[in-house]
């Protein structure tokens, strides 16, 4: 992550939006435990889970559809760079489903992306043309309208 940036807060924004106001003001900070803790006292780490304080309220639905909108209105054109959920629904656009769901489709996804997603001021982004590449050399030409 940029820490210029600090897109990973995008998504969790939105949910708490909806925060009361006891999800500020009853949460002891918490650090997180360092690697030698988990692995030679896990039940150490386990007690400090459990006694973090939880606190719950409802917040609307979040799907890669309302994730969609708020990228389209982040990003509205999508011609010169794409987030990675307007490059989902682009693909989806292009690709029956169940293709683009199996594992070895998503692994070499992953893998021809690595490197080309970078951060920006309102998330992460990928180049169009780096985009295209990716899904004609993984996917082939688009077989749907």
């Amino acid at each position: 992550m940029d820490p210029d940036h600090g897109h990973t807060l995008m998504a969790s924004a939105y949910l708490m939006a909806n925060a009361p106001p006891q999800a500020y003001t009853s949460r002891s900070a918490m650090t997180p435990d360092p690697s030698w803790r988990r692995i030679l006292q896990p039940e150490t780490c386990r007690r400090r889970r459990e006694a973090s304080p939880v606190v719950r309220w409802s917040a609307p639905a979040i799907s890669l559809a309302s994730l969609h909108g708020l990228a389209q209105s982040l990003n509205p054109m999508g011609d010169v760079e794409l987030t990675p959920v307007q490059a989902w629904f682009e693909l989806a656009a292009r690709y029956p489903a169940e293709r683009l769901v199996r594992a070895e489709v998503l692994n070499a996804l992953l893998a021809r992306f690595c490197g080309l997603v970078r951060c920006v001021a309102y998330g992460a982004a990928v180049e169009r043309g780096a985009f295209e590449s990716v899904a004609v050399g993984v996917l082939g030409p688009a077989e749907l309208d």
